[in-house]
């Protein structure tokens, strides 16, 4: 009920504004909207540094983990490149 009440005073806020083609913040909602997209980048991002450093046996550099990450970022395409090197690592183990 609290999160049903917060919900409905962040969307009638006019400073928050999602709609089919865009989302916009102004003000102190661009804290969330930046937060959320640093959030959504390191999904990404850690999964194909982990992926990286496991089959380098080393910690990988900005270059190595660049075309894993947009792998996973395009997650549809990218996934079908990354589960054979997924299955290396488990029969390995």
């Amino acid at each position: 009920m609290i999160a049903a009440f917060a919900l409905s005073k962040i969307l009638a806020n006019p400073d928050f504004d999602i709609s089919p083609n865009s989302f916009h913040a102004n003000g102190l909602w661009s804290i969330p909207m930046i937060y959320s997209l640093v959030a959504y980048i390191q999904i990404h991002w850690f999964p194909a540094s982990i992926l990286v450093a496991k089959e380098q046996g080393k910690k990988p550099d900005f270059s190595q983990i660049l075309g894993t990450f947009i792998l996973l970022f395009f997650w549809p395409v990218g996934i079908w490149l990354v589960q054979p090197r997924l299955n290396r690592i488990y029969n390995a183990v």
